[in-house]
């Protein structure tokens, strides 16, 4: 896999400063991440997997229904009496795709409480009320609410850190090219970094390479005859 400093040496080759005399280290970062933000974010436009992530769910529940939720006899009446479950949202989280919860209820005892096979639910969408449904959830600050206490979350991922040489580049390895032409373009001084033309380029070029490799999701299969 390459890493920063293999897009560093790329570089500098490309606009002949081997011996580090015309771009500094910090500058030569610098650029390579604002290049890189922006190829991030033009993947999240496109609704790209490439930077999705899965996250195990396991929630607590909150303070105010502590007593009921953890009380056996109440907490798969209905929806009306299942207590709320809070978890905090990873630390690169940008957005939900689809949370999915267990059948199962998870005890402070370590007992799972339920009925019948396990299964997997998807919860629909986010509640914009107090009052959260059963198959809802909401996220307040940095923490999303729901009506079960395990399961996974499937959400795009924000790129929440500056990259140093050390660090692998943290995209396909179709996108280091991009990311190459655009940081000698702007250090070359051919395009601005607060530029919207330069966004406005990496968009189409990331968008051309992303269509050409990710399967779009077919809302309409065609029915397969043999």
């Amino acid at each position: 896999m390459a890493t920063m400093l293999d897009l560093d040496r790329s570089i500098r080759l490309d606009i002949g400063d081997t011996g580090k005399t015309k771009v500094s280290a910090k500058d030569m970062l610098n650029a390579m991440n604002i290049i890189l933000q922006i190829v991030w974010n033009s993947l999240a436009k496109l609704d790209s997997e490439y930077i999705v992530g899965i996250e195990e769910l396991v929630f607590l529940p909150t303070k105010t229904n502590v007593d009921r939720v953890l009380d056996p006899d109440k907490i798969m009446d209905t929806a009306e009496y299942v207590g709320m479950f809070v978890a905090p949202l990873p630390d690169d989280f940008l957005e939900i795709v689809s949370i999915r919860s267990s059948n199962r209820l998870l005890l402070d005892t370590g007992f799972m409480y339920g009925f019948g096979d396990v299964d997997y639910n998807r919860i629909d969408g986010e509640s914009k009320d107090n009052y959260v449904p059963l198959y809802d959830y909401r996220i307040l600050g940095n923490e999303v609410y729901c009506r079960h206490n395990i399961g996974w979350m499937t959400y795009r991922k924000t790129l929440n850190k500056t990259l140093v040489l050390t660090d692998t580049f943290p995209l396909p390895y179709v996108y280091v090219n991009t990311v190459i032409k655009f940081t000698e373009l702007v250090l070359r001084g051919k395009l601005s970094q607060g530029d919207s033309t330069l966004s406005t380029m990496i968009f189409a070029d990331v968008s051309n390479i992303t269509k050409k490799r990710e399967v779009p999701y077919t809302t309409n299969p065609q029915e397969f005859f043999v």
